[in-house]
């Protein structure tokens, strides 16, 4: 389980979906205007049910208490560059600096697995979350998918334990 703090001070811990947690975090809900962006949680637990090479987690606030989001990451789309398809956070959880904190945590678990990089595309529109992404030091590679940018992070790893935190850029 890792935990660690955003720049805001939130701090998020990523947790196995299973028994105990699936309806919660089936329950998560998506903010007004946010449809088109984002499958819904539910959804996100099927899809990720038919991607043995995938990595489904949910969010919680560090310390525990209730699931503020889910996120899942095709870890075959590339051997060095995992995808990162979903990150929901919340309606009622969003702009607290939970899905800055995941995208921290999740960077440096993929980087101690010797990953190089972190993907991500959007659906363009007037919510996309680009600037989100732009804001994590996500860069836009030009490459375009199923009509959607691609976004790469550079995870800094060194092949060492000195690798260069995301969350320090």
């Amino acid at each position: 389980m890792a935990e660690r703090p955003d720049r805001a001070g939130s701090a998020v811990e990523l947790r196995e979906v299973d028994a105990a947690n699936v309806r919660a975090v089936c329950e998560l809900t998506l903010a007004p205007g946010q449809e088109p962006y984002v499958a819904p949680a539910a959804f996100t637990i099927a899809e990720a049910a038919y991607e043995p090479e995938g990595m489904l987690r949910a969010i919680y606030p560090a310390g525990g208490g209730k699931p503020v989001g889910v996120l899942f990451v095709d870890l075959a789309a590339a051997p060095a560059s995992p995808l990162l398809v979903r990150l929901q956070i919340d309606a009622a959880h969003q702009r607290r600096g939970y899905g800055a904190a995941t995208v921290a945590v999740l960077a440096e678990e993929l980087r101690e697995r010797g990953r190089r990089e972190l993907r991500t595309s959007y659906h363009r529109g007037a919510l996309e979350p680009r600037d989100f992404y732009l804001g994590l030091g996500f860069e836009p590679t030009g490459e375009v998918e199923d009509g959607e940018p691609i976004l790469s992070l550079d995870l800094g790893y060194s092949g060492s334990s000195n690798a260069r935190s995301a969350s320090s850029r």
